[in-house]
């Protein structure tokens, strides 16, 4: 990168105007809340607003993330390993390379023919969700109450859909739950993945050439000491290439935050980075999932589009539910990719944000919050049985937390009806554009 680029970024960097969130003073305090979306989730004993005088819940539609995991790819732990062997059988590690090699050894070691798979801890992350989804509803789970759950045919999401309806057996024998995992059920749950969607030119177009994977890499050569932090490991120049840089020093930082997660939370690679450049590495994660996935004005819509297959998905099968009584809960098990363009098109949050700015991106549109391990989407239900002709009313969970809709009323309690309107609408008008690339 020239020295014209880098006084360029910086110089953008420096008017950035303030922003309600300190994440730099959070990661300073605690370099955990740098992981994004490796994030381990937790319950924090939210209490629901109870429902309206009369009203009883009568169906559940619910959209999971897989809990925590190990690394998605073997490569993510090899090809980190290797260039710190390929040193030592050069002789080329400082006694802080060696150090460091050390624990690069151990987390593979732990790694090796796990990865992408689900941890301990994702699955008892799944069946504390269904827990107290069980405890907060059980009029839902009474009897021999029908169930459907279906995920997206990667493993680590079907033992996630395993379970969280184990959980609800547990409770309750008598359970009829359906499980399945195909094709079919992948296309509306993971609807980004090529094998079952039909993905654009313009998408794929966008997913290499989006100019985001430009800005990104621009920014990380300015804001991480990349050189410095090579030469305190290897007594040689042992990788030279930018991108070869980026990618190890990227992927330390992905074993790192990823690491509680498996259960190797003593091994950290934290320590090879300040606190101001974890804050920038937090950033740029989510200022890259920012716009390679959710509202970014480069992506023209792409990803919103897209979005609206899993929408569609949990508007039919609600109303089949509702008008057939045929099931109490719909599950459905997938990814954080499909959350950070849903969340966005049901607009809640303020993750919908359309901004350009890098750091408020990266402050606001926070990947932590909005798509930890085992994040959760939960629709329910309510109707009122001495009525006739009651509203249905609706309210969503975000993390089992109650979010305010883009729906007249205060809320948390929707009418159904008004919901489905204002979505139908949304998806009418969100039309897929030519997304930036870099020329």
């Amino acid at each position: 990168m020239t020295k014209k680029l880098s006084l360029l970024i910086l110089a953008a960097i420096t008017i950035i105007p303030a922003v309600a969130r300190d994440l730099r003073s959070e990661i300073a305090k605690d370099p955990s809340k740098a992981a994004g979306y490796y994030t381990t989730y937790s319950f924090d004993g939210t209490e629901l607003t109870p429902a309206p005088k009369g009203y009883e819940p009568i169906y559940i539609s619910h959209y999971g993330r897989h809990g925590s995991r190990w690394m998605t790819y073997e490569e993510d732990y090899t090809n980190t390993l290797a260039v710190f062997d390929k040193a030592a059988a050069e002789n080329a590690l400082t006694p802080r390379g060696k150090e460091i090699h050390a624990r690069v050894k151990a987390i593979a070691e732990d790694g090796k023919f796990r990865a992408g798979s689900l941890s301990p801890l994702g699955f008892s992350q799944h069946k504390g969700i269904a827990d107290r989804m069980y405890r907060n509803f059980p009029n839902l789970f009474a009897d021999s109450a029908k169930i459907d759950a279906r995920a997206t045919i990667i493993i680590r999401c079907v033992n996630s859909m395993g379970a969280f309806c184990e959980s609800l057996k547990e409770k309750n024998p008598k359970l009829q739950i359906t499980r399945t995992a195909t094709l079919r059920t992948t296309s509306p749950l993971e609807f980004f993945y090529a094998k079952c969607n039909e993905i654009t030119p313009e998408l794929r177009a966008y997913w290499d050439k989006g100019l985001y994977n430009f800005e990104t890499d621009s920014l990380m050569d300015v804001k991480i000491d990349m050189d410095s932090k090579l030469s305190d490991l290897f007594t040689k120049p042992v990788v030279t290439d930018p991108k070869a840089k980026r990618t190890l020093f990227l992927n330390l930082f992905y074993l790192s935050q990823d690491a509680p997660n498996v259960g190797m939370s003593h091994i950290t690679f934290n320590d090879l980075f300040t606190p101001e450049e974890l804050y920038w590495m937090a950033v740029f994660e989510n200022y890259r999932c920012y716009t390679k996935r959710g509202p970014a004005p480069q992506a023209a819509n792409l990803n919103l589009h897209y979005a609206k297959a899993l929408l569609n998905d949990i508007i039919t099968h609600a109303d089949d539910a509702l008008a057939t009584g045929d099931r109490n809960v719909d599950l459905r098990f997938g990814h954080d990719i499909n959350i950070m363009a849903f969340v966005p098109l049901l607009q809640i949050g303020g993750y919908d944000m359309v901004e350009t700015d890098v750091e408020k991106i990266g402050n606001e549109w926070d990947l932590a919050r909005l798509t930890p391990m085992a994040a959760n989407i939960q629709f329910i239900f309510y109707r009122n049985p001495s009525k006739k002709n009651s509203d249905t009313l609706v309210k969503v969970l975000h993390n089992e937390k109650e979010v305010k809709l883009p729906i007249k009323g205060k809320g948390p309690y929707y009418k159904w009806d008004d919901v489905k309107k204002h979505y139908q609408a949304r998806m009418a008008s969100i039309v897929p554009g030519k997304p930036q690339l870099k020329e």
